[in-house]
């Protein structure tokens, strides 16, 4: 388990699991019906998303200017969504876990395909930080 407080929470889309992340930078995966932990994985986390098999958490490199993605069920580390040039405030998957959306302090929106990793959308515009996506 986490060894402070518990910053984030998301279930997974299948809602079988549940993603925790804390302030001792780790996100934990737990299993909803037996609620032990699945996997700790040793990231900053901030927000967090989940679909039934992956995670998505803020990076600890780059002063989170990039968003890590891992499978949640090996724990394995998958890709790096990088391209703002600012700190990354929110990520999240779409409903289906086709796209990822993430929000930054550099006022812009990305859209990821979640299967090549690739960024499909720049979102500009705003004069301010993008604090959420849904």
């Amino acid at each position: 388990g986490h060894s402070a407080e518990i910053i984030a929470l998301s279930f997974n889309t299948s809602g079988d699991r549940i993603i925790t992340g804390s302030f001792d930078h780790t996100v934990a995966v737990w299993d909803v019906g037996t609620g032990r932990e699945q996997n700790l994985l040793i990231k900053k986390p901030a927000n967090n998303s989940a679909t039934a098999k992956y995670v998505l958490c803020k990076a600890a490199m780059q002063c989170c200017l990039c968003v890590q993605l891992w499978n949640a069920v090996t724990g394995t580390h998958i890709a790096t969504l990088a391209g703002h040039s600012k700190e990354v405030l929110d990520v999240c998957f779409d409903y289906a876990g086709q796209r990822i959306a993430t929000a930054s302090a550099d006022g812009s929106a990305r859209v990821y395909n979640a299967g090549t990793k690739q960024c499909i959308a720049k979102l500009e515009g705003h004069e301010d930080e993008i604090a959420k996506v849904s």
